[in-house]
């Protein structure tokens, strides 16, 4: 296991080396917070589905969710949609602010 640690370990920091220096060539869009927002939002997203399922399987009858899930499902498109955007942005050369 140390050794897959490891190898995932080297493989950010060499990653993240080289978004560095395509950030410094001006060759990668710099998105404020999509590093933590993604790593915090898989984070929530686990934490809230265990203690769905959690409350969930102690109830006799489940929720109605159609709302919860038309909005779900808006952000979702939502959030494609904005990486679509950047890598168009970053296929493209679209010059930034």
């Amino acid at each position: 296991m140390e050794g897959f640690l490891q190898t995932v370990s080297d493989s950010y920091a060499k990653g993240e080396a080289a978004r560095l220096e395509r950030i410094a060539r001006g060759d990668q869009p710099e998105f404020p917070y999509t590093n933590e927002l993604i790593i915090g939002g898989n984070i929530v997203y686990f934490l809230v589905t265990f203690l769905l399922y959690s409350y969930m399987s102690k109830r006799e009858k489940g929720f109605e969710l159609k709302p919860v899930l038309t909005v779900y499902n808006m952000i979702c498109v939502f959030l494609a949609g904005y990486v679509v955007y950047g890598t168009l942005k970053f296929k493209l050369k679209i010059p930034g602010k």
